[in-house]
């Protein structure tokens, strides 16, 4: 059956009895990583498809699995994904939902692969989508500081060094000193 065990839990085959509901509230991420779904599930497809090119999935067992977890994120988006309180985090709901769909594939999709994997990759992936987008926020920032340079090209304004007034500068070339370090930032991203 996979991972999972018996209580619905990953590490609780050992025990007999259910945490107290406050400790399962303490110990639960899921309000936390939910922003994660989406990158768990492009992750999960991703692992699929190299599962398929070691020839330890068949196309037809790829594409459910494919399609099974498409629908999940498809669930999740919506908000129609129903949570259960064995759910501690969107890799534990993911799965389970995935075994719900298509238990075959959700046993076989974690061939080679650790929850550690599994969830820094699913980081790595957060951290690079969130870097685009900064990164397209920092572009526009960069394109309004230089078209107000533009605009202001010859209106003086005087310069300053350590906090003293220096020599005469404008303010186009002001805001340009603004926008070197942002272009600095961006190819840092």
């Amino acid at each position: 059956m996979g991972r999972l065990k018996p209580t619905g839990k990953l590490w609780g085959g050992r025990f007999k009895k259910p945490l107290l509901p406050q400790l399962e509230r303490f110990s639960s991420s899921l309000e936390t990583d939910l922003e994660l779904a989406p990158f768990d599930i492009a992750g999960s497809i991703g692992h699929a498809a190299g599962l398929r090119a070691a020839g330890l999935l068949t196309t037809a067992q790829f594409n459910r699995l494919r399609r099974a977890l498409m629908a999940i994120g498809r669930e999740i988006e919506s908000g129609g994904f129903q949570f259960v309180e064995s759910d501690e985090d969107i890799h534990t709901a993911v799965e389970r939902r995935l075994h719900e769909i298509d238990p075959e594939g959700g046993a076989r999709l974690h061939a080679g692969r650790s929850r550690n994997d599994q969830v820094a990759l699913d980081l790595r992936l957060y951290c690079r989508s969130a870097a685009g987008a900064i990164a397209e926020e920092l572009a526009r920032l960069i394109s309004a500081l230089a078209a107000s340079a533009a605009r202001h090209h010859s209106l003086p304004m005087p310069g300053y060094t350590h906090l003293q007034r220096a020599q005469p500068v404008t303010v186009g070339h002001h805001l340009l000193a603004h926008a070197q370090p942002l272009l600095r930032d961006g190819r840092r991203l």
